[in-house]
């Protein structure tokens, strides 16, 4: 639900770790660091600036990045190429894909998680700490 602060408590969580970690490695002579991975630029932008915000620039360091990100950096450390097609390719893989997803459901339906189809099938699902505005 937007708004209900998931962002705001997984970057806390992020903070209380590099603390819990930078204390340990302070006493075992370690290095070590807090990864925190989203799906979209955006996000990952927001929390970095938000980091900032609640506890300036030179807090426990952690690193923030787009799965994509992080996944080219991984495969660039163990020299391997990865590159994206062009955008008219990843369109007709896109078309290609739901065709073949047509095929499979000819019913159209489609196909959720937990097999939700309406608002009020979502909202019949119990979830700890959501409120429901009518």
């Amino acid at each position: 639900m937007a708004g209900s602060g998931k962002t705001s408590i997984g970057l806390y969580r992020a903070h209380y770790l590099a603390e819990q970690i930078q204390a340990r490695g302070r006493l075992l002579n370690e290095c070590a660091s807090v990864l925190v991975v989203t799906y979209t630029k955006t996000l990952t932008k927001a929390l970095k600036q938000l980091y900032v915000e609640l506890y300036g620039e030179d807090a426990h360091a952690i690193a923030v990045c787009t799965i994509h990100e992080w996944m080219a950096e991984q495969l660039g450390s163990r020299d391997i190429r990865c590159e994206m097609p062009d955008a008219d390719t990843r369109d007709q893989l896109v078309k290609r894909a739901l065709a073949d997803i047509s095929r499979q459901f000819p019913d159209d339906r489609v196909l959720r998680a937990r097999r939700l189809a309406t608002l009020q099938d979502y909202q019949s699902v119990s979830q700890v700490g959501r409120v429901i505005v009518q």
